[in-house]
C-alpha cells in the first residue's frame, strides 16, 4: 500500500507556515506595544501614563490569550472568561493606583 506524497504533507506545511507567520506577527506587535509603553514612561507621567500603559497591557493580554493560549478558536465562554479576568485585574490595578 503506497501513501500519497503530496496532499497531506503540503496541506500541513501550509497550515504550519500560516500559524508561524501569525505567531511571529503577534510577537512583533507585542514587542512594539512593550517598546511604546517603555517610551511613554520616559515622556508622560501621572494618570495619563498609568491608564495608557494599562490599556496597552490589556491589549497585550488579549493578544497572548487569543494567539499563544489558543483561545482564538475556543468557545466564546472561554474567551469571555479570559476577557473578564483581564478587565478585573486591570480594574484592581487602576483602583489601587488611584487610591494611593
Amino acid at each position: 500500500m503506497e501513501l500519497s506524497r503530496t496532499a497531506p504533507q503540503d496541506k500541513g506545511r501550509r497550515h504550519s507556515a500560516g500559524v508561524i507567520r501569525r505567531a511571529t506577527l503577534t510577537w512583533l506587535i507585542l514587542l512594539g506595544l512593550t517598546t511604546l509603553s517603555f517610551r511613554l514612561g520616559a515622556t508622560v507621567s501621572g494618570n495619563v501614563l498609568m491608564f495608557t500603559v494599562l490599556g496597552l497591557t490589556l491589549i497585550k493580554g488579549h493578544l497572548v490569550t487569543s494567539e499563544f493560549m489558543g483561545l482564538r478558536h475556543a468557545h466564546w465562554v472561554w474567551r469571555l472568561v479570559m476577557a473578564l479576568y483581564l478587565l478585573t485585574v486591570g480594574s484592581i490595578i487602576a483602583f489601587a493606583y488611584l487610591r494611593a
